[in-house]
């Protein structure tokens, strides 16, 4: 038995391979390279040795990979070893290659500039071979066979003799309808109107409709940003003289869809506070969308989030299911997130305060503290029971109140 393993261990040494029972093609792959000669070849002669995929053999008799540099037994040269071999020559005979086909010659029309002629006389019954191919040609692209305008008559005319016509080109301002000019009369035959297309027909340009009597068909605009300034300032003058609120509301809307569409957030935020403090303010989905752009800014909007998000409370039975858990839980956290922003603020100023300052300032600290956890606590409170994660309202619980109990009870 040791006999056998010590075997098969000197089998995977000489071949460079990992002992395996099970082995794959791959693991074989180094002792049978694809290209061992140095000159990239997948077999070679040096020194009248085939150099080959299949393993060679040191001096002793041991075998090599055949693209092995140096042996690792005895570290002579092998036949691959040299880098300056250069490129075998290939002795095969290469296929000349087929030579491309000799274009025909152009066959030369009889009758030279005179070929119109030609064919205005054969279409008279007379004419020679020449006439004769020319009309050929004529007939090809002119069934109608029409004398030529004469030379001299200023028109460019194709070979069958119809006057050619140059279109207008694209993009300036052509509408595909040329204006005939001219009249040209050839001999012996009807008269031939020639197209004039130099003069560029200029495109109109669309006029800018400022009328806003259609809501409804504003609104694709207002949707994009793209209302017109008239339409906008027409909308701003219905809106100061309307009467019923449902009109009011609808166009203010529409005023507020196409600001925001525009990217225009200065514009967007000055028209939704008219309409939550002048208009209607019983929309929840306005009043949370306001609270949260504020809740972007500093402190000094702290006291707006907490404002709109109580008004956006005060409506929330208009949502249902998820988006009610979702947008009524969010409404608790932007309101407890101001109050604290708030409180820090008060409490910065306290301790940067002195003398008679502070003492107000204290006041102020602890009623603004008192605020956040109160507000904190309701967050928590309604995460617990929607089942909503309670880490953060916990977290936020703990800060102000500044004691574990409190939230836990």
């Amino acid at each position: 038995m040791r006999t056998r393993s010590l075997r098969l261990f000197l089998l995977g040494l000489c071949l460079g391979a990992p002992v395996a029972l099970a082995a794959g093609l791959g693991d074989y792959e180094p002792i049978f390279p694809t290209n061992p000669c140095q000159d990239g070849w997948a077999a070679c002669i040096v020194d009248g040795s085939a150099v080959t995929a299949e393993p060679t053999k040191d001096a002793a008799g041991r075998p090599l990979p055949s693209d092995l540099r140096v042996g690792w037994f005895d570290l002579e040269a092998t036949a691959a070893l040299s880098p300056f071999v250069e490129l075998s020559a290939y002795d095969g005979e290469l296929e000349a290659p087929e030579p491309p086909p000799e274009a025909p010659a152009p066959q030369e029309r009889s009758g030279g500039d005179e070929a119109p002629a030609a064919v205005a006389s054969n279409n008279n019954g007379g004419g020679g071979d020449g006439g004769g191919q020319a009309t050929q040609g004529g007939s090809r692209r002119d069934p109608g066979g029409e004398p030529a305008a004469p030379a001299g008559a200023g028109a460019t005319t194709t070979p069958s003799g119809r006057p050619m016509f140059t279109p207008t080109p694209v993009g300036q301002g052509s509408d595909l309808a040329a204006t005939p000019t001219t009249t040209v009369q050839p001999a012996g035959g009807t008269a031939v109107a020639q197209l004039d297309n130099t003069a560029a027909v200029q495109p109109v340009a669309p006029v800018a409709n400022d009328s806003c009597d259609d809501l409804v068909a504003l609104e694709p605009a207002a949707l994009m940003g793209r209302m017109l300034p008239g339409q906008v300032k027409c909308l701003e003058g219905r809106l100061n003289s309307a009467e019923l609120q449902t009109e009011k509301d609808k166009i203010s809307r529409v005023l507020m869809q196409n600001a925001e569409a525009a990217g225009n957030k200065s514009e967007w935020e000055r028209l939704i506070k008219r309409h939550l403090e002048d208009i209607d303010r019983s929309d929840p989905n306005l009043c949370f969308k306001y609270a949260l752009h504020l809740s972007r800014g500093g402190v000094g909007r702290a006291w707006g989030v907490i404002k709109w998000a109580d008004y956006a409370l005060e409506n929330k039975q208009q949502w249902t299911g998820s988006t009610y858990k979702a947008r009524v839980n969010a409404l608790y956290q932007l309101r407890a997130e101001a109050a604290v922003k708030l409180w820090e603020d008060a409490n910065a100023k306290m301790l940067a305060a002195s003398g008679d300052d502070r003492s107000k300032l204290e006041a102020d600290e602890v009623k603004l503290r008192g605020m956040a956890k109160d507000y904190s606590r309701e967050w928590l409170d309604y995460a617990r029971a929607a089942g909503e994660d309670i880490k953060k309202p916990m977290a936020l619980c703990v800060s102000t109140a500044g004691s574990k109990k409190f939230c836990e009870e």
